[in-house]
């Protein structure tokens, strides 16, 4: 084929030295790029001197020269001795416009060595490039294509030739697929040399899920002579592995030279791969900002068009047809009080071409909403280093600024409670050594925060003196335990003053226990602590007055109780008339008056000093196992009289498990006799008495007294237990007594280990249970 013909390799780069002259520089320098770079031929540059400017990597693969080791040596270097003196001396006369042996007159043949010394045959096309100086030469090695005879350089040998320089597959099949030629690159691609596959069938390397698109595609070639058709598919490699093949097929079954289907095949292996990981990354990615709600956003500065990812609709509310605008359309879109600083935002990248910003501003979704955004961006650069696009994304942050300003809250609302509650936080740095605090800290310690820089040791310095060793041995402590720990202590402030503190403290430790982080808290519980001091010392004074009560009580009652006992002495004589007549009936009146009057003076001062001894802790207590069917009976004997005097009725009944109890004799019979005195005094002539002992399901023996008397108000029952309490009431009040008896029962049976409880309906009645525990809960209530 002649080299200078329009459809070869060479013509095509003849032509593109033309290129220059017809389009603009940037588009000629494009294309001519990608000629030069991907021709399978050896293209040079050189200038009117014959110092080589540029070459092609072609140069490397065939004669061995890298393209940057020639760069700037004569293109004689690249000629065998002969030929070197002649092409120079061509060069040096050269003139433009002017008739030339080797400048455009198309291809001519000449001889050039390789780097190792090997002398090939190239077939040449010179052209100036632009008018000159420069020119651009186009060889093609035709070594081989010499060595052969006249037959081989006919048409076919020429096409062979052709299809062993390219780096595709080229093959020949039958209509049947039968493969009539395969070109040796078959085995580079596929592994299999030509003469492995001639007269196979070649729809058999074929995937077979692939395999019925390329048999459609066949039958379709076959339909038409010199129709073509393109598909992709894969193949079967000879060590197994798939290869992914474009495929580019023509029906040339009536070309004489030919005779089938023209199947050119590229492998396109790694960039389907390439594609599917691409996709598959930008799946992720999608993912990835769906997940974040996160869009991606650029603006074509020149134009002022603005782009949004698809993401924008879902996050944003951004219909489609808007997704590609103008900015003003976009920003009608953003609070109108965000607007303006967005603009000043995206003018200072451009003004100052940054490589990254970031902004927040709030912008309308769809359902009427204001969201949160934030964008992060930077400018890309043009050809010529100005600003051409500003790009990046944009991230709804809506719930993260919604979070932030209620933590913004709670913080005010946090200080301001701590401001009111004196309460400050610290915090130490083992790795710094930092210490540091609140502003309520200082406040605490009356410390300036500009003036004073917290540390251990000046904290230390403001507690008070008795108490360092107290913090210091409760920290080290707690550092040892990794527990938290709590501490009340003083501070002595500047002018002398002493507050009170409460502090805590919790440390956080690495893995290997060393102490990482101390933080805790401190507050001013001064005020708190002065009325814990005076109520302790206002509840030490009580205890002595009640104390010196109880002795005054105690002494007085005794003092009385001798000459008591000589009036009730002399008073039981004169009623007896032991010696002799009163003589007047009224002074047997007067006397049984006197009698009654001083058993009741020594029934009060009696109960006043049990009271006195219970408060003292003076009270014997004796133990043991009792009947409860004797305890009534004595009681009986002593109120006996007084029933029959009133007619009423009582009973005593006891139940099964109940018979005995474990109590000190003389205090349970006095808890009963209280109990069943108090029924008496309350319940009205013919009125009902029942004592009742069961056993209870927690093993306790309880005794009741019920009456039918004048019953006790709800807002009386818990105080009737109380020492000199009274219910109120017309029928109360017309009874004596001290209000004692409820009260010293209650102590006693509290002295056993158990309790009293009192239930009454008003006009109806009134029950009233002690609960004597179980013996080794007796015990155990009378030590305690």
């Amino acid at each position: 084929m002649d080299i200078d013909g329009k459809d070869n390799a060479c013509g095509k780069a003849r032509r593109a030295a033309t290129l220059p002259l017809s389009l603009s520089n940037d588009a000629a320098r494009s294309m001519f790029g990608r000629l030069f770079e991907a021709a399978g031929d050896v293209i040079l540059i050189f200038d009117a001197e014959g110092r080589i400017e540029a070459a092609n990597p072609a140069l490397e693969r065939i004669l061995g020269y890298a393209p940057d080791e020639v760069r700037g040596l004569p293109l004689g270097t690249l000629l065998v001795d002969e030929q070197r003196s002649d092409i120079e001396t061509v060069i040096a006369n050269y003139a433009p416009q002017s008739e030339h042996v080797f400048v455009g007159k198309g291809a001519r043949e000449i001889p050039v060595r390789t780097k190792a010394g090997e002398e090939r045959f190239f077939e040449i096309v010179v052209e100036e490039i632009g008018g000159g100086p420069m020119f651009l030469v186009i060889g093609r090695d035709v070594t081989e294509r010499r060595r052969r005879d006249d037959s081989l350089r006919s048409s076919e040998a020429m096409l062979r030739a052709l299809v062993a320089f390219g780096t595709d597959i080229a093959t020949v099949v039958g209509p049947d697929g039968t493969i009539l030629f395969e070109s040796p690159f078959t085995k580079n691609i596929l592994g299999y040399a030509d003469d492995d596959l001639a007269g196979r069938n070649a729809l058999d390397f074929i995937d077979p899920d692939d395999r019925p698109r390329v048999e459609a595609a066949l039958v379709s070639i076959l339909a038409e002579a010199g129709s073509r058709t393109e598909l992709e598919a894969r193949f079967r490699h000879r060590d197994g592995t798939p290869r992914t093949l474009h495929l580019t097929g023509t029906n040339c079954l009536e070309h004489p030279a030919i005779g089938g289907i023209v199947v050119n095949a590229r492998d396109v292996t790694e960039r389907v791969a390439a594609e599917e990981a691409r996709e598959t990354s930008d799946r992720r990615l999608r993912q990835a900002q769906k997940a974040a709600r996160m869009a991606v956003w650029d603006i074509h500065l020149p134009t002022g068009r603005m782009s949004w990812s698809v993401e924008s609709g879902l996050l944003f509310g951004i219909e489609a047809e808007k997704r590609v605008a103008d900015q003003d359309q976009f920003f009608r879109h953003v609070h109108r009080d965000d607007r303006a600083g967005f603009h000043v935002a995206l003018a200072r990248a451009v003004e100052t071409r940054a490589e990254s910003f970031t902004h927040e501003f709030r912008i309308r979704a769809a359902d009427g909403r204001f969201l949160h955004v934030r964008a992060h961006g930077g400018c890309i650069m043009g050809d010529d280093g100005a600003p051409l696009w500003l790009a990046g994304v944009a991230q709804d942050v809506t719930d993260y600024c919604v979070a932030l300003e209620t933590l913004r809250r709670n913080e005010a609302r946090l200080t301001e409670a701590q401001r009111m509650a004196k309460f400050g936080h610290w915090e130490l740095d083992f790795l710094s050594r930092e210490l540091t605090w609140t502003d309520e800290v200082y406040e605490i310690f009356g410390l300036d925060p500009a003036r004073f820089a917290p540390t251990y040791e000046t904290f230390l310095a403001a507690v008070h003196p008795d108490d360092r060793d107290l913090i210091n041995s409760a920290y080290t402590r707690s550092l040892d335990d990794r527990t938290p720990y709590i501490v009340t202590h003083r501070l002595r402030m500047a002018d002398g003053a002493v507050k009170w503190v409460e502090e805590r403290c919790a440390t956080e430790f690495d893995g290997q226990g060393n102490p990482l982080v101390s933080s805790g808290t401190i507050q001013d519980i001064t005020e708190r602590k002065l009325t814990e001091l005076a109520v302790i010392a206002a509840r030490d004074e009580a205890v002595l007055a009640n104390r010196a009560k109880s002795e005054f009580l105690a002494n007085m009652s005794h003092e009385l109780r001798t000459p008591l006992n000589a009036i009730l002495g002399f008073s039981e004589m004169m009623q007896r008339e032991v010696f002799g007549p009163l003589g007047v009936p009224k002074y047997r009146e007067y006397v049984a008056d006197i009698l009654k009057s001083g058993r009741h003076l020594l029934d009060v001062l009696s109960d006043i000093m049990d009271v006195s001894r219970v408060e003292a802790g003076k009270i014997e207590f004796e133990p043991g196992e009792l009947s409860v069917a004797q305890l009534a009976d004595a009681c009986k004997v002593i109120v006996g009289g007084r029933i029959r005097e009133k007619r009423q009725r009582f009973s005593v009944t006891i139940r099964k498990g109940a018979r005995t109890i474990h109590a000190d004799p003389r205090l349970a019979k006095q808890i009963l006799l209280n109990l069943i005195s108090n029924a008496i005094k309350f319940t009205p002539d013919a009125g009902r008495i029942e004592l009742t002992a069961r056993r209870t399901r927690a093993g306790e023996i309880a005794l009741s007294v019920a009456d039918t008397g004048i019953g006790i108000a709800p807002n009386d029952i818990a105080r009737v237990v109380e020492p000199f309490v009274r219910a109120e009431g017309a029928l109360a009040r017309t009874h004596e007594g001290t209000g004692l008896g409820l009260a010293l029962s209650k102590s006693f049976i509290e002295l056993h280990g158990g309790r009293l409880e009192v239930e009454s309906r008003l006009g109806k009645g009134t029950t009233v249970t002690v609960y004597f525990p179980p013996p080794a809960q007796a015990r155990h209530g009378a030590a305690a």
